[in-house]
């Protein structure tokens, strides 16, 4: 057996044939919350009361910029939070926000998207809990992309 061969081999049943963006919509819904902490499904956090779901992203927050996981994001944060404030930012993959609520809190215009309706919604509900106004795009087809051209920076973490 080739290389090229075992390859295919690995790929999921049902893969093929099937449209990509609906596959990775199923695989994303689940977010980073937090290099220690794992992964949760945007479903699950949307279910949460406003006051565990700000001390979840709090946590992972935490986790990811101090102590060893500032080699995680808190080094990115560190060198990028000046030269954010005041810019329009645009999040690709926003995910749960780690990086881009934490640069929309300093002063950063962050246009936060996404392929999944869920991890949008997680994200937009933490900006208005944190008093944060930010713009939200659920990215359904190419046609959305034009709408994403006057960034000045672009997060995808």
């Amino acid at each position: 057996m080739t290389l090229e061969q075992s390859s295919w081999e690995s790929i999921p049943a049902g893969w093929f044939g099937a449209n990509p963006v609906e596959i990775l919509r199923d695989k994303w819904v689940e977010v980073p919350v937090g290099n220690d902490i794992g992964r949760r499904d945007a479903r699950d956090l949307l279910k949460l009361g406003d006051a565990d779901l700000i001390e979840s992203w709090n946590s992972a927050f935490e986790a990811d910029n101090t102590g060893p996981g500032f080699g995680v994001r808190g080094w990115f944060h560190s060198t990028y939070r000046e030269l954010l404030q005041g810019r329009k930012v645009l999040d690709i993959g926003c995910g749960f926000g780690l990086s881009t609520i934490y640069f929309a809190e300093l002063g950063a215009r962050v246009t936060f998207v996404d392929i999944i309706p869920e991890n949008v919604a997680v994200v937009e509900r933490i900006c208005r809990l944190k008093g944060i106004h930010a713009e939200f795009l659920v990215l359904r087809s190419e046609e959305h992309t034009s709408e994403l051209q006057s960034r000045q920076y672009l997060v995808c973490r």
